[in-house]
């Protein structure tokens, strides 16, 4: 199933400027038009020239070579069919590419300590991203490249590993030096703060599903390992104890850090 982004154009303006340094916004051709499409669910995304009419965004003079898509101010291959060759993007034509929500990739800029967030998995302002569609007269854009059919003499394999990740997002995990602080005290973010599960307390336990998609049980010599993260809220030393499947095991907590786990299933 094909996904369809939501849409804001977007007109950049000319400016002067005498700087050499590279600020990351060298992609944009300044006085031509972009589509900004809004995506907070990972997939593959198909553009129609329906799409782009009711954006406003008129590309009926414009060659379909020279689209170009961009993320994070680097260029990604898209997918465009031209269904009747005539180098035009008509009502029969369209432009797929694949696109990822945001995540917490660029929070990293904003913490104190780059690297001292618990994970880059979750954004902490927004689920949202931005992708920017432009065709730029004589430059020919990326395209994804065909793959050959597939042979199907080949034996299909009869399992295939992959990772799967639980991450619920109900809490937002302040300052870890000073939990109680208000949101608002400090204009940078600081160690261990983010986004997480909820709030478990010194007696309580917590329930984490994992649905195992598909799982193939006979396969012995693939074992599944299981990760976890947990943070603590209160000073001094703490013991969490944990089960997964048919193992148990305990990680040791030391104030307001935050510490991973993981376990082995045989």
């Amino acid at each position: 199933m094909f996904k369809f982004p939501t849409f804001l154009i977007l007109f950049f303006f000319s400016l002067q400027t005498s700087f050499s340094q590279r600020f990351g916004n060298e992609w944009i051709k300044y006085g031509q038009p972009y589509l900004k499409m809004a995506v907070d669910t990972k997939g593959i995304y198909r553009i129609t020239k329906s799409h782009l009419d009711a954006a406003s965004f008129d590309v009926s003079n414009q060659n379909v070579s020279n689209f170009q898509l961009f993320f994070r101010g680097n260029e990604i291959a898209i997918n465009l069919k031209d269904e009747n060759n005539n180098g035009i993007f008509d009502s029969n034509d369209y432009i797929e590419f694949f696109a990822n929500n945001n995540d917490g990739f660029q929070d990293s800029e904003l913490y104190l300590i780059n690297h001292a967030r618990p994970h880059n998995y979750v954004s902490i302002y927004s689920n949202e991203t931005a992708y920017f569609l432009t065709n730029t007269s004589g430059v020919n854009g990326k395209r994804m490249s065909a793959e050959p059919a597939m042979d199907t003499t080949i034996p299909s394999e009869g399992y295939y590993m992959a990772s799967i990740l639980t991450l619920p997002v109900l809490e937002h995990s302040q300052d870890a030096n000073r939990p109680s602080s208000p949101l608002s005290q400090q204009s940078y973010f600081e160690p261990h703060e983010g986004m997480t599960g909820p709030i478990i307390g010194i007696t309580e336990s917590y329930n984490a599903n994992i649905d195992l998609v598909n799982y193939e049980p006979n396969h012995k010599d693939d074992n599944i390992t299981v990760e976890g993260m947990v943070q603590s809220r209160l000073y001094g030393n703490k013991t969490l104890n944990y089960t997964i499947g048919d193992k148990t095991g305990s990680v040791s907590l030391a104030n307001l850090n935050t510490t991973s786990f993981s376990s082995v299933l045989t």
